[in-house]
């Protein structure tokens, strides 16, 4: 409120005649006032408590939702690990399709740490674990444990089959401490029954609360509550006030706290009641058990809750109900509006009084400016009838104010201008709007110009009507501007033929302009009327470059300042968007009392100028960068003279000279002496050629003179270019010290490479990205007939059969594209003749600048070593056998030395007991059984002896045949008729040293051998004898085969039950037997083994279940009269094997 008012509001009269207004209103709105606030705090309050115990119905229905879903989720494991029968009937199919369910269902649902199934002994027989960054998987079987002393197990392994247990809300436990970060659990478990009805072990879900706890703290919850979760005891699983949830899960007195600690007296209410709401001096508390347990669920549900709790603060309480402050400062306010609107109503009263008093003054005020304007001002008719006209007025008529009163227009002026006067006032009377009218009145001679309006005065109705006429002269005026018209039209005249532009702006930093030339448009792209109207018009600051704006405006200011003409250039910005450089020359305008009033200047366009400028500084510039910063030495020398006349910073750098030790010398004193005679004349003969037209020679060799003594190779590089009116060699040295040292050392590197590499038994090759051959040693050009050249450009189809060359490409190829080297690959390599050979490779990617430009190959030959494995290989099994011989022949004949000792009174007292019976005696039948019993233990011991005997063979030339045709007689008695029998002797003359004895030892026992796999049943005996020589000597089971030599072949078959694979692996161990139980020693064939290899013999065995059996005994053939002393000399150096 200002003070004028405020002084006329402290009046008595105004005050006491707003009192009178202002008490009976504000009485009514204070009683308004009260039974306002206490409806709106109680339907507040009553608002608080409803949206709180919605917020507790939907926790209860959150929570009761979830924990149904996980619950059916435990049914369906129980069912799946029931169907799958884990216990009783476990199969592998089954496990693995319950494993792929299992891991569905904690994927899908993402909140199953763990899902598993626990037996009766509480050993967890599958495990699934979920994580949310790799998924879940099954656990191996190795990593389950046993859970038996864990909690949950015995309380849920003692319910009934398929009843539910749930274990208490807390945190998960690993190595006796809380798992951090914590973890919140529920493990959800279910007894699993198998088909007979008793429980196998139980099925449990170990939920992870986490997300339970998030949705209970997220949904629904209402604003300004403060959530709390908490178990039966009343430990906070969620919004403890200091954030010590889970207390009961740690030892920590000042972490274990309850609600009761914080509301001892609120936590009684709670605890007994299910659910409720009430107002204590600590706030409003609303509470609700929640029973996530369905009550069908078969378990103690109605035991098993949490309490959800909502707790608004006193004070927050307060906050959130209306307070009492609004409503006084209601009627506050009301009051001070109703005070204010009295105050002001009077006040107004009061002003109005005032108002009259001010419209008196203000009228003599307006009489005394009529009389005394410029300007000429009539009231009249109408008709022309003039009823006043100020002093002005009357004196241009020559008259007096109060003799003008009563003329007319037409007394006054020529009838024209009396009667056109008079239609406009006319108009305007008809039309009651005001006219514009310009009259020019000829009056002793002189043309006088005016500027009327005419307006009416009288309002509609009132008699009689008038006029007013307020008249301007505007003669001085309109001779002034004839004389400036004539003046603009010279001044544009000279404008218009000027290369710029001229201007006249104010000095603001916006340099609006008031004029400017027609050479605007062709300078900016802008007609002159968008550069200088008054409304619309662009200001000139918009057109300068913003770079150059700031500097501009301090350069004109200090120019201005000094009262200096400026001169500027700066970047212009056309209408197009071009930019252009412009100059600009200016000066101040100032009025006649030295105040600046405006700018005046001419601006015009220098773009080709500056641009033309710029590239020779440019040209300047680069060839002075690249002369400087060139890596090589440059000279310039003139052509005719060989004087150097210019150098650079590294010729400096490569003489250890400074510039004016080179400068002004000849070129010649640059190069080692014993070259400058080369160097001159090289000079004159480029500059002969380079004559007529520019040229470049070709890179030359020299060496330069350091200032130190020291010689400098350098490649030369010369071209002959003009430099204005003269010519001059350019010429450009560079160092080549360290490229010839690299060369060098590459080259001793290469002969080195190609030393080493010559003499490896290896093939080593290169080849670039397309698989081509780029280089190989000189090995392998030898094995394949090839010289370096020839082999270059070659593939792998051109030098290898196609399919080794396939296989030999897809190997380089993944080696370029995976950059990882193949290593110690074992494979076969084919040379030009044919020959195969084992080789070992090695493939590398060869990587320069972090491009892969091929691959180096190198296979080492690995024949002689393959031999030498093969050779050892068959010592190794040579040395074997025969200790295992030694040993089990020493152990056998032991045995059959003491057997034999207990045997002979055996069989000597029961024949003497035998005899001295009568021969009708029944004892005699029960001691022949004795006396048979003992004569075979008898012929076992003989076996036993016969493999433990350590004496050499008596080895004799001797034809084969017969020993065969012999053995075959003694056998004949021995073979069922029933066994057919195909006997093929091939002669041959061709002798064998051998000991007959166990050469038919060996025979015989083949052939009952061959009998009793038939069971003496029918079947086919198949026995032949022939000559042959040996090519394969890998087709032998034991023993050893000179290949290329010939061999007596002894083949044994039957028809009978065949051996498996892993019983013809044991078939020649000593007391191995396929026989029953006292139907043979297992002797047999170690004896034949035994004996086969005192004769440098083999044995190959070709058999299979329940398709018969064929062994074939080797024996070499003797092929002269000295082969005999060979073949004895290698039979003594076996004896060192023990049979």
């Amino acid at each position: 409120m200002n003070i004028p008012l405020l002084n006329e509001i402290k009046q008595p009269r105004v005050l006491w005649n707003s009192l009178l207004i202002f008490t009976p209103l504000i009485a009514i709105i204070a009683l308004m006032s009260v039974l306002m606030y206490s409806q709106d705090k109680a339907f507040h309050l009553l608002e608080i408590k409803a949206v709180a115990k919605k917020a507790m119905s939907d926790k209860d229905q959150c929570l009761s939702n979830q924990t149904v879903n996980i619950i059916n989720d435990l049914r369906f494991v129980a069912d799946q690990i029931a169907y799958s029968d884990l216990i009783n009937k476990p199969d592998e199919q089954k496990n693995r399709q319950l494993e792929q369910t299992l891991i569905s269902l904690a994927n899908a649902k993402k909140n199953y740490d763990q899902l598993r199934f626990i037996d009766n002994n509480g050993m967890e027989i599958l495990r699934i674990n979920f994580d949310r960054n790799k998924g879940a998987w099954s656990v191996s079987k190795e990593l389950l444990q046993n859970k038996r002393d864990r909690y949950y197990f015995q309380k849920a392994i003692m319910l009934k089959p398929y009843a539910l247990y749930v274990s208490p809300f807390d945190l998960n436990i690993e190595n006796n401490a809380v798992e951090q970060p914590i973890k919140p659990t529920l493990r959800f478990a279910m007894p699993v029954a198998g088909t007979n009805g008793k429980i196998k072990g139980i099925a449990i879900i170990n939920y992870l609360g986490n997300e339970l706890i998030d949705r209970f703290s997220e949904y629904g919850s209402p604003r300004n509550n403060s959530l709390m979760l908490v178990n039966p005891e009343g430990y906070f699983l969620y919004g403890s006030p200091d954030d010590n949830n889970w207390g009961f899960m740690y030892h920590d007195a000042h972490t274990k706290k309850t609600f009761a600690d914080y509301f001892p007296a609120e936590w009684k209410t709670i605890r007994d009641n299910e659910k409720g709401q009430f107002i204590t001096s600590d706030g409003l508390f609303t509470f609700r058990k929640i029973y996530p347990i369905p009550q069908d669920a078969g378990t103690n549900a109605q035991k098993y809750f949490w309490t959800t709790i909502t707790h608004i603060p006193d004070e927050e309480l307060r906050n959130l109900l209306p307070g009492a402050s609004s409503y006084i400062l209601f009627t506050a306010i009301t009051s001070l509006i109703i005070l204010t609107i009295s105050l002001l109503l009077m006040v107004k009263s009061e002003r109005n009084r005032r108002s009259r008093k001010a419209l008196e003054n203000l009228h003599d005020e307006l009489q005394a400016l009529y009389e005394h304007s410029p300007n000429h001002i009539i009231i009249c008719t109408p008709e022309g009838e003039l009823q006043m006209a100020n002093k002005a007025a009357s004196d241009f008529h020559g008259l007096s104010s109060d003799t003008i009163r009563g003329k007319r227009f037409k007394d006054l002026l020529p009838s024209s201008v009396a009667d056109a006067i008079i239609k406009n006032l006319h108009q305007v009377a008809t039309t009651r709007k005001p006219a514009v009218i310009l009259d020019r009145i000829r009056k002793d001679g002189t043309v006088y110009s005016f500027q009327s309006v005419v307006f009416p005065i009288s309002a509609e109705g009132e008699k009689p009507f008038k006029l007013g006429i307020s008249s301007i002269d505007l003669t001085k005026r309109e001779n002034a501007l004839i004389q400036l018209q004539e003046s603009e039209r010279k001044l544009q005249a000279l404008l218009s033929n000027l290369p710029g532009m001229a201007y006249r702006c104010l000095n603001t930093p916006e340099w609006p302009m008031e004029f400017v030339s027609d050479g605007a448009f062709a300078l900016t792209g802008y007609r002159p009327q968008e550069l200088t109207d008054i409304v619309n018009r662009l200001s000139f600051s918009h057109l300068i470059a913003s770079k150059d704006c700031l500097r501009l405006w301090q350069e004109v200011q200090d120019a201005l300042q000094k009262k200096q003409p400026f001169s500027l250039r700066y970047e212009l910005i056309q209408k197009t968007g071009k930019q252009i450089h412009v100059h600009e020359q200016g000066c101040g305008v100032y009025d006649r009392s030295g105040n600046l009033i405006a700018l005046e200047g001419f601006i015009m366009n220098i773009t080709d100028q500056v641009l033309f400028q710029k590239q020779i500084q440019e040209k300047e510039a680069r060839f002075r960068t690249l002369f400087e910063g060139a890596p090589d030495a440059i000279f310039l020398a003139d052509c005719s003279t060989g004087i150097i006349t210019g150098v650079n910073r590294k010729a400096s750098e490569l003489l250890g000279k400074e510039l004016p030790e080179i400068v002004g010398k000849h070129f010649t004193t640059l190069h080692w002496p014993d070259e400058r005679h080369i160097a001159e004349a090289a000079f004159i003969a480029a500059r002969q050629i380079a004559s007529t037209a520019d040229a470049t020679s070709r890179p030359q060799q020299f060496n330069v003179l350091h200032k130190s003594g020291r010689k400098i190779p350098v490649e030369i590089i010369s071209q002959k270019i003009q430099l204005g009116n003269r010519e001059i060699f350019y010429g450009t040295f560079r160092d080549i010290t360290l490229r010839r040292q690299a060369e060098e050392a590459l080259q001793a590197k290469t002969l080195l490479l190609e030393t080493v590499t010559g003499s490896l038994p290896a093939y080593i090759s290169m080849k670039d990205r397309n698989l081509r051959y780029t280089y190989a040693n000189s090995y392998a050009l030898n094995k394949f007939d090839l010289t370096p050249e020839e082999v270059k450009g070659k593939c792998d189809a051109d030098l290898f059969p196609h399919q080794l060359a396939t296989l030999y490409s897809a190997d380089d190829r993944e080696v370029l594209e995976t950059t990882t080297p193949l290593i110690n690959k074992e494979e076969e390599l084919a040379l030009p003749d044919g020959t195969v050979i084992p080789v070992l490779t090695n493939k590398t990617p060869l990587i320069s600048n972090n491009t892969v430009k091929g691959i180096v190959c190198v296979s080492m030959d690995r024949t002689e070593q393959k031999k030498v494995e093969e050779k050892t290989k068959t010592l190794q099994t040579q040395l074997h056998n025969s200790q295992k011989m030694e040993t089990l022949g020493t152990l056998s004949g032991g045995i059959a030395h003491d057997f034999n000792n207990i045997l002979t009174p055996i069989i000597g007292f029961t024949e003497i007991a035998i005899r001295s019976l009568p021969s009708e005696s029944e004892t005699i039948k029960d001691l022949d059984t004795v006396l048979t019993a003992a004569r075979r233990a008898k012929k076992l011991v003989q076996q036993m002896l016969t493999f433990s005997r350590k004496d050499p063979p008596r080895l004799v030339i001797q034809p084969l045949s017969p020993i065969v045709e012999e053995s075959l007689d003694l056998m004949q008695p021995s073979i069922p008729e029933k066994v057919s029998r195909e006997i093929d002797i091939e002669p041959f003359q061709e002798m064998v040293l051998c000991d007959a004895a166990q050469i038919e030892q060996v025979i015989i026992n083949l052939c009952t051998n061959a009998l009793q796999a038939m069971d003496k049943e029918s079947g086919t005996l198949r026995i032949s004898l022939k000559k042959k020589k040996i090519t394969n000597k890998n087709i032998v089971m034991c023993g050893a085969i000179e290949p290329d030599k010939d061999y007596a072949l002894f083949t044994v078959g039957d028809s009978g039950r065949g051996m498996s694979e892993e019983e013809r692996k044991k078939m020649f161990d000593p007391f191995f037997t396929t026989k029953p139980a006292g139907k043979g020693t297992g002797l047999g064939l170690s004896v034949v083994y035994g004996i086969i290899e005192e004769h440098n013999g083999a044995i190959s065995v070709q058999t299979r279940k329940g398709s018969g059996s064929e062994i074939t005994i080797y024996i070499p053939l003797l092929e002269d009269t000295e082969q005999p002393e060979k073949t004895l000399s290698s039979l003594r150096s076996n004896k060192s094997k023990s049979i």
